[in-house]
C-alpha cells in the first residue's frame, strides 16, 4: 500500500459515525476522493482542518479509486484572510463549490484544474471589488474546462439565438426548448463579449445577473449528466445586490 502525498481542497464533509467524518477531497495527483478522518480527541486537529473550501496537504495510503480511503498527516495549505469572516465571499465561495462538485466527478488526476481552482478560491480571498460579477465569471470558466464553453459567434441581425445543446448562436430556433430568446442570447453574449475582453465583467444590472446566473445553469445542467440543483442559489441572490 503505498503512500501518496498531495494538495487538495476540501469539497464535502459527512458525519459517518460518532467518532468519524467522510471527506470528499479533490486532489491534485489522484482527481476526486473519499477519505474517512477520526474525530477522535488524539485526531481533532486533523479534524478542524478538514472544512469545506479549505486547501491542504495531505498524506493519505492509496487504494482503489472507488474505495474510502484514510489520510495519515494533513496540513494547511493556504489560510484565507477574508472567506470566513465576510458573508459575500463566503457565499459566494459556497456557491462556486458547489458548482466544482456538481462538475468534477473523475478520479484521475487533473493537476491543471486542480491548480485552476485553486487559483480561483485564493483570488476570491484576496480580490478587492467586482466581487458580485466573481461567479459568474467563474462560470464561464470553469465550462472551458468541461468542454462546453459557449461560443461567441453571436452576428447582430443574423445569428441571435443562443443553442444550448450545441452551445452556440444560431438565426433559426428549431427548438424552443433549449434555445434562449433573442433578449436573453444578447445578454449572454455581452457577457461573453465582456469575459473574453480581459477587463473583466461590469456594468449589468442586478436582474440582468440573476438571469444570466439562471441560464448558465441551465446551461450546465444540459451537459453535465445528473447535474443537481445547488442549495446554495438563494444565499447568494440575497447576499449578492
Amino acid at each position: 500500500m503505498a503512500l501518496v502525498s498531495t494538495r487538495g481542497m476540501i469539497f464535502r464533509t459527512l458525519k459517518y459515525s460518532e467518532n468519524s467524518i467522510i471527506c470528499d477531497v479533490f486532489t491534485e495527483s489522484h482527481g476526486l476522493r473519499s477519505f474517512i478522518v477520526s474525530s477522535s480527541k488524539n485526531n481533532r486537529a486533523m479534524t478542524n482542518l478538514m472544512q469545506v473550501m479549505n486547501l491542504v496537504d495531505i498524506v493519505f495510503y492509496e487504494k482503489n479509486a472507488e474505495q474510502i480511503q484514510r489520510i495519515k498527516e494533513c496540513h494547511l495549505h493556504h489560510f484565507y484572510q477574508k472567506i470566513s469572516s465576510d458573508i459575500i465571499r463566503s457565499s459566494i465561495g459556497t456557491f462556486m463549490l458547489e458548482l466544482s462538485r456538481n462538475t468534477i466527478r473523475e478520479h484521475e488526476a487533473q493537476p491543471d484544474l486542480f491548480e485552476f481552482l485553486m487559483q480561483w478560491f485564493v483570488g476570491l480571498d484576496e480580490r478587492e471589488g467586482g466581487l458580485q460579477y466573481y461567479h459568474l465569471s467563474f462560470m464561464l470558466a470553469l465550462t472551458q474546462w468541461s468542454g462546453f464553453y459557449p461560443h461567441t459567434n453571436y452576428v447582430e441581425g443574423k445569428q441571435t439565438f443562443f443553442d444550448m445543446l450545441s452551445g452556440s448562436f444560431v438565426p433559426v430556433v428549431f427548438d424552443a426548448r433549449h434555445v434562449l430568446i433573442e433578449k436573453e442570447s444578447t445578454l449572454l453574449y455581452q457577457l461573453l463579449a465582456q469575459n473574453e475582453s480581459g477587463e473583466g465583467i461590469r456594468g449589468f444590472k442586478l436582474a440582468e445577473r440573476n438571469a444570466l446566473m439562471d441560464m448558465l445553469l441551465k446551461y450546465y445542467q444540459l451537459h453535465i449528466p445528473g447535474f443537481k440543483p445547488l442549495k446554495s442559489l438563494d444565499i447568494i441572490r440575497q447576499v449578492i445586490q
